[in-house]
């Protein structure tokens, strides 16, 4: 075997944020974790663009993720997001 190289978690370079143009009112979100609560969010705010990030690659969910307003989490009891927070 080889020796391996711990690297965790790691972003590519493309989501990173490089000033790009924001729509307002879009909401990027994830539809196949936690959709009833995403569906509740679409009824209660008509005014709003949801984006499902779903079927696209990298470099297309970056994009959609880079123009919304809002990413809106929505998996339940998955808190892998509260490490960024603190």
């Amino acid at each position: 075997g080889r020796e391996t190289t711990q690297v965790g978690n790691s972003i590519a370079d493309e989501f990173f944020y490089g000033g790009q143009v924001k729509r307002d009112g879009q909401v990027a979100f994830l539809p196949r974790r936690g959709g009833v609560l995403a569906q509740r969010a679409q009824t209660a705010c008509p005014d709003l663009e949801f984006v499902p990030i779903d079927g696209m690659d990298e470099r297309a969910t970056a994009r959609a993720m880079k123009a919304s307003d809002y990413f809106l989490a929505t998996s339940v009891g998955e808190w892998f997001d509260a490490m960024f927070l603190m």
